[in-house]
């Protein structure tokens, strides 16, 4: 089944609430593709909800010797902004499920007594 924008966008906050990663390891973690996720993780900087911190360390085994080595030493995190928006999504799509789940047992309940009904009738 494909996820909407909107699951994506709440996969990678999910990821990166309590650490910061990579995007590769936001990759993997998300199950998403990478010009997908660059996308995404683009809006949500723009947005102010993550963060881009470059490090001075090389990945294992290379040298930092040009601009392109600087994308693989680029770990997002949530801001302060971005983990209060991702806390508020979480509880309100806790309360939809809630709702879901109390509305599909108010169904089977009626559908019961409906049964019930019938074999009496």
């Amino acid at each position: 089944m494909r996820r909407s924008r909107a699951e994506l966008i709440y996969a990678v906050l999910e990821v990166l609430h309590g650490q910061p990663l990579k995007i590769t390891h936001i990759m993997h973690k998300v199950n998403i593709n990478c010009l997908i996720l660059r996308n995404i993780l683009d809006i949500l900087v723009q947005t102010g909800f993550v963060e881009v911190k470059i490090t001075n360390k090389p990945p294992q085994g290379k040298r930092l010797t040009s601009a392109t080595n600087t994308r693989h030493n680029e770990v997002y995190r949530l801001t302060e902004k971005g983990v209060k928006f991702y806390l508020e999504v979480r509880s309100s799509s806790r309360a939809i499920n809630e709702l879901i789940e109390a509305s599909e047992k108010q169904r089977y309940l009626c559908d019961a007594q409906k049964i019930k009904t019938n074999r009496i009738g």
